[in-house]
């Protein structure tokens, strides 16, 4: 799971290499699923008042869901 988490993080940087984010930049980590009985990808950013970065990471998920078979919500 953490393979697949740093090969999402470093697939996301090298599609956007110098961009700059409003607030905080995209992040993929591995948690403990809310049930204990399996561990998740998750991550969660602050977008303030930048609708473009905001956009911009629905076009990221959608280009990691193309990529590899996973579900996003």
């Amino acid at each position: 799971m953490t393979v697949l988490a740093l090969s999402i993080q470093n697939f996301v940087e090298s599609l956007l290499p110098d961009f700059l984010w409003h607030r905080d930049t995209f992040q993929v980590k591995v948690v403990q699923n809310s049930d204990k009985s399996g561990w998740i990808l998750e991550g969660w950013m602050r977008v303030g008042d930048s609708i473009d970065d905001e956009w911009c990471v629905v076009w990221l998920l959608r280009e990691v869901s193309e990529k590899w078979d996973c579900a996003i919500r």
